[in-house]
């Protein structure tokens, strides 16, 4: 049966439903999740050696998706095929080779033996490929993990598509894809393979406080990476780093030397800084900074309406109360 797949913008690759022998079909590698599997291995790897990879690395899905398959009989959709190579369907496939290597009887070897798949049979380039992954996994399911998505930006980068591009594909704002690409950048650049550590630098790589603080201190980097590392913080905590703490130069001097917890840096930088974690003090603040910048011109609007003179006259009746059970002269 022949069918289609979208490979880029108006442009479209046959294809045909067909079952295909498992045994012809290989994993793709350059799938962003076997990317991300497959980050610390060296070297020509093996196909038995990838499905290892899979259980090992990818288990909790992959289990998950076997008793599905198991329960049914089949697999839920077609693998999309590209001169034998699973372009989308790999953990699918992984799944397919245990159960075939464990049939145990000929039904069993006949039911996982051959494969359904959708097969591209025209030639298609590395950007159509991506396009086609990008769209499968950001657009339909939703899948990928944070760094798989990265490594997919990336990709996508150095093939020439322009941020705008990459925004109407994957529907994310281009401020999130430009952080996803620069963390991905940072864990290369600081031999950090474990892709479940992606959303931490993530935070540190969207701050703006986090470049504010690098400015002055270029061994901030290794500082962060070693805290992260040795107190085994959460995304949570390295957000309120990023955030709070690096506000605070003495509460950053004293967390990095470990003579403070995160915990009692921001208490310290809470108590400095109020307005950080009161809202009512950070409105007031807010209010207080309009006040302050208030022009000639604003003021004469609000002299001469009545209303507005109104409202400027029950503030300062309330603020004289506010201050009264304050202590505050006013």
């Amino acid at each position: 049966m022949s069918s289609y797949l979208v490979i880029g913008k108006n442009k479209k690759v046959e294809t045909e439903i067909k079952e295909v022998p498992l045994s012809k079909l290989k994993f793709y590698q350059e799938n962003p999740r076997l990317i991300s599997i497959l980050e610390r291995e060296k070297g020509a790897l093996t196909e038995k050696k990838i499905e290892e990879l899979f259980w090992e690395k990818h288990s909790e899905p992959t289990r998950k998706l076997k008793e599905v398959i198991e329960t049914d009989g089949a697999i839920n959709e077609p693998l999309i095929v590209y001169k034998n190579k699973v372009l989308e369907g790999n953990t699918r496939l992984c799944i397919l080779k245990e159960l075939d290597r464990k049939a145990k009887t000929s039904s069993e070897k006949t039911k996982w033996s051959n494969v359904p798949c959708q097969v591209i049979k025209e030639k298609i380039s590395q950007p159509d490929i991506d396009y086609l992954l990008g769209r499968v996994h950001i657009i339909q399911k939703k899948d990928w993990e944070p760094y798989e998505l990265a490594v997919w930006f990336k990709r996508r980068k150095r093939e020439g598509a322009s941020f705008k591009e990459l925004v109407e594909v994957s529907r994310y704002p281009e401020k999130q894809i430009q952080d996803y690409i620069k963390t991905f950048d940072f864990m290369v650049k600081n031999k950090i393979s474990n892709p479940k550590e992606f959303t931490k630098y993530y935070e540190i790589n969207k701050s703006t406080d986090y470049l504010k603080a690098k400015k002055k201190d270029k061994k901030l980097d290794k500082k962060l990476i070693k805290k992260i590392t040795e107190d085994n913080l959460e995304t949570r905590d390295v957000r309120d780093l990023t955030r709070v703490v690096l506000k605070d130069k003495k509460a950053q001097k004293k967390y990095f030397e470990g003579k403070w917890t995160l915990g009692k840096a921001k208490e310290v930088v809470f108590n400095n800084k109020p307005e950080m974690s009161d809202v009512f003090i950070r409105e007031a603040q807010n209010f207080l900074d309009k006040i302050e910048a208030i022009s000639r011109q604003r003021i004469d609007e609000i002299k001469n309406n009545k209303r507005k003179k109104k409202i400027i006259t029950k503030l300062m009746k309330e603020m004289k109360t506010l201050a009264k059970k304050l202590s505050i002269k006013f």
